[in-house]
Protein backbone atom coordinates (compact mmCIF):
# COMPACT_ATOMS: atom_id res chain seq x y z
CA UNK A 1 0.00 0.00 0.00
CA UNK A 2 3.09 2.24 -0.70
CA UNK A 3 1.70 3.82 -3.42
CA UNK A 4 -1.56 4.87 -2.34
CA UNK A 5 0.15 6.10 1.37
CA UNK A 6 1.81 9.04 -0.78
CA UNK A 7 -1.53 9.63 -2.69
CA UNK A 8 -3.59 9.90 0.25
CA UNK A 9 -0.79 12.65 1.39
CA UNK A 10 -2.28 15.81 2.05
CA UNK A 11 -0.23 17.73 0.05
CA UNK A 12 -0.71 15.61 -2.77
CA UNK A 13 -2.04 17.61 -5.54
CA UNK A 14 -5.21 16.92 -6.63
CA UNK A 15 -7.03 18.58 -9.77
CA UNK A 16 -10.70 19.51 -10.86
CA UNK A 17 -12.91 17.01 -12.66
CA UNK A 18 -15.10 19.24 -14.34
CA UNK A 19 -17.58 16.13 -15.88
CA UNK A 20 -18.50 14.19 -13.42
CA UNK A 21 -20.36 11.54 -15.05
CA UNK A 22 -17.61 8.55 -15.12
CA UNK A 23 -17.23 9.14 -11.31
CA UNK A 24 -20.91 9.37 -10.45
CA UNK A 25 -21.34 5.92 -12.77
CA UNK A 26 -18.15 4.64 -10.72
CA UNK A 27 -20.05 5.17 -7.00
CA UNK A 28 -23.61 3.90 -8.79
CA UNK A 29 -21.52 0.43 -9.42
CA UNK A 30 -19.92 0.34 -6.50
CA UNK A 31 -22.99 1.06 -4.12
CA UNK A 32 -24.80 -1.22 -6.39
CA UNK A 33 -22.25 -4.14 -5.58
CA UNK A 34 -22.41 -2.91 -2.22
CA UNK A 35 -26.15 -3.78 -1.95
CA UNK A 36 -25.87 -6.89 -3.56
CA UNK A 37 -22.99 -8.48 -1.31
CA UNK A 38 -20.41 -6.91 -2.86
CA UNK A 39 -18.49 -6.23 0.57
CA UNK A 40 -16.12 -3.37 1.80
CA UNK A 41 -13.21 -4.78 -0.57
CA UNK A 42 -15.53 -3.45 -3.27
CA UNK A 43 -15.79 0.04 -2.27
CA UNK A 44 -12.12 0.44 -0.81
CA UNK A 45 -11.31 -0.56 -4.73
CA UNK A 46 -13.87 2.20 -6.02
CA UNK A 47 -12.05 4.69 -3.19
CA UNK A 48 -8.52 4.27 -4.13
CA UNK A 49 -9.66 4.44 -8.28
CA UNK A 50 -11.39 7.66 -7.16
CA UNK A 51 -8.25 8.92 -5.70
CA UNK A 52 -6.22 7.77 -8.66
CA UNK A 53 -8.47 9.77 -11.13
CA UNK A 54 -8.42 12.97 -9.03
CA UNK A 55 -4.84 13.07 -8.28
CA UNK A 56 -2.43 14.52 -11.05
CA UNK A 57 -0.60 11.89 -12.54
CA UNK A 58 2.19 11.22 -14.81
CA UNK A 59 1.13 11.59 -18.53
CA UNK A 60 1.60 7.78 -19.19
CA UNK A 61 -0.52 6.68 -16.13
CA UNK A 62 -3.02 9.09 -17.12
CA UNK A 63 -2.77 7.64 -20.70
CA UNK A 64 -3.77 4.25 -18.81
CA UNK A 65 -6.40 5.97 -16.68
CA UNK A 66 -8.05 6.64 -20.43
CA UNK A 67 -7.35 3.32 -21.46
CA UNK A 68 -9.05 1.74 -18.19
CA UNK A 69 -12.10 3.95 -18.87
CA UNK A 70 -12.60 3.43 -22.08
CA UNK A 71 -12.66 -0.03 -21.54
CA UNK A 72 -15.02 0.73 -18.49
CA UNK A 73 -17.09 2.69 -20.49
CA UNK A 74 -17.73 1.81 -24.07
CA UNK A 75 -20.69 0.23 -24.07
CA UNK A 76 -22.13 3.14 -23.08
CA UNK A 77 -24.00 5.16 -25.57
CA UNK A 78 -23.33 8.68 -24.19
CA UNK A 79 -20.02 7.70 -23.91
CA UNK A 80 -17.54 10.75 -25.53
CA UNK A 81 -14.42 11.77 -26.20
CA UNK A 82 -14.63 15.47 -25.43
CA UNK A 83 -16.55 14.15 -21.70
CA UNK A 84 -13.17 11.82 -21.26
CA UNK A 85 -11.13 14.86 -22.15
CA UNK A 86 -12.87 16.82 -19.63
CA UNK A 87 -12.84 14.20 -16.94
CA UNK A 88 -9.57 13.50 -17.54
CA UNK A 89 -8.42 16.68 -17.64
CA UNK A 90 -6.65 17.14 -20.81
CA UNK A 91 -7.30 18.65 -24.33
CA UNK A 92 -8.93 16.45 -26.75
CA UNK A 93 -5.33 17.07 -29.32
CA UNK A 94 -3.72 16.31 -26.50
CA UNK A 95 -4.92 13.14 -25.23
CA UNK A 96 -5.08 11.52 -28.94
CA UNK A 97 -1.76 12.29 -29.86
CA UNK A 98 -1.02 10.34 -25.98
CA UNK A 99 -3.15 8.08 -26.91
CA UNK A 100 -1.41 7.15 -30.12
CA UNK A 101 2.10 7.11 -28.92
CA UNK A 102 1.14 5.11 -25.91
CA UNK A 103 -0.70 2.74 -27.88
CA UNK A 104 0.14 2.87 -31.72
CA UNK A 105 -3.46 2.56 -32.58
CA UNK A 106 -5.88 6.07 -32.74
CA UNK A 107 -8.33 6.36 -30.03
CA UNK A 108 -11.31 6.12 -32.13
CA UNK A 109 -9.83 3.34 -34.07
CA UNK A 110 -9.43 1.33 -30.21
CA UNK A 111 -13.10 2.76 -29.12
CA UNK A 112 -14.35 0.89 -32.39
CA UNK A 113 -12.35 -1.67 -32.35
CA UNK A 114 -13.53 -2.66 -28.28
CA UNK A 115 -17.28 -1.62 -29.96
CA UNK A 116 -17.41 -3.93 -32.74
CA UNK A 117 -15.38 -6.94 -30.61
CA UNK A 118 -18.14 -6.69 -28.56
CA UNK A 119 -20.54 -6.32 -31.03
CA UNK A 120 -19.31 -9.70 -32.78
CA UNK A 121 -19.69 -11.38 -29.26
CA UNK A 122 -23.38 -10.51 -29.08
CA UNK A 123 -24.70 -11.79 -32.36
CA UNK A 124 -22.48 -14.94 -31.72
CA UNK A 125 -24.08 -15.56 -28.48
CA UNK A 126 -27.63 -13.93 -28.47
CA UNK A 127 -30.22 -13.33 -30.18
CA UNK A 128 -30.69 -9.95 -30.02
CA UNK A 129 -31.55 -7.89 -33.04
CA UNK A 130 -28.83 -5.91 -34.95
CA UNK A 131 -30.25 -2.26 -33.91
CA UNK A 132 -30.05 -3.83 -30.08
CA UNK A 133 -26.49 -5.32 -30.62
CA UNK A 134 -25.53 -1.55 -31.86
CA UNK A 135 -26.97 0.20 -28.86
CA UNK A 136 -25.73 -2.43 -26.57
CA UNK A 137 -22.01 -2.23 -27.97
CA UNK A 138 -21.99 1.58 -27.33
CA UNK A 139 -23.13 2.64 -30.90
CA UNK A 140 -25.94 5.45 -31.07
CA UNK A 141 -27.03 5.39 -34.29
CA UNK A 142 -28.11 2.17 -35.96
CA UNK A 143 -26.70 3.13 -39.64
CA UNK A 144 -23.14 4.04 -37.82
CA UNK A 145 -23.14 1.03 -36.57
CA UNK A 146 -23.55 -1.17 -39.80
CA UNK A 147 -21.45 0.84 -41.45
CA UNK A 148 -18.45 0.73 -38.78
CA UNK A 149 -19.17 -2.94 -38.71
CA UNK A 150 -18.70 -3.58 -42.14
CA UNK A 151 -15.30 -1.50 -42.20
CA UNK A 152 -13.88 -3.65 -39.62
CA UNK A 153 -15.14 -7.05 -40.50
CA UNK A 154 -15.56 -6.16 -44.32
CA UNK A 155 -19.46 -8.20 -44.05
CA UNK A 156 -22.68 -6.90 -42.79
CA UNK A 157 -23.60 -7.61 -38.77
CA UNK A 158 -26.50 -10.07 -40.03
CA UNK A 159 -23.93 -11.90 -43.32
CA UNK A 160 -21.52 -11.93 -39.98
CA UNK A 161 -23.84 -14.24 -37.71
CA UNK A 162 -25.13 -16.31 -40.93
CA UNK A 163 -21.48 -17.06 -41.91
CA UNK A 164 -21.10 -18.26 -38.32
CA UNK A 165 -24.23 -20.22 -37.87
CA UNK A 166 -24.00 -21.98 -41.10
CA UNK A 167 -20.23 -23.22 -40.35
CA UNK A 168 -21.37 -23.83 -37.35
CA UNK A 169 -24.27 -26.44 -38.99
CA UNK A 170 -21.54 -28.14 -41.91
CA UNK A 171 -19.13 -28.69 -38.65
CA UNK A 172 -22.20 -30.28 -36.68
CA UNK A 173 -22.82 -32.35 -40.00
CA UNK A 174 -19.63 -33.27 -40.95
CA UNK A 175 -19.53 -34.61 -36.89
CA UNK A 176 -22.43 -36.64 -37.04
CA UNK A 177 -20.99 -38.36 -40.63
CA UNK A 178 -17.91 -39.08 -39.12
CA UNK A 179 -19.78 -40.78 -35.73
CA UNK A 180 -21.91 -42.80 -38.08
Amino acid sequence: CKYYGEVLKFDTPVKEIKNLSYIKHLLKESFEKLNQGGGYFGLLSTFYELMEICTVTSPDKGIDTVKKIIDEGFTRTDFSIEELCSDVGISHPHLLRLFKEKYNITLIKYLNQKRIEYACKLLLTTDLSVKSVAFSSGFYDELHFMKTFKKHMGKSALKYKKDFLNKEHMEKEIMADLLK
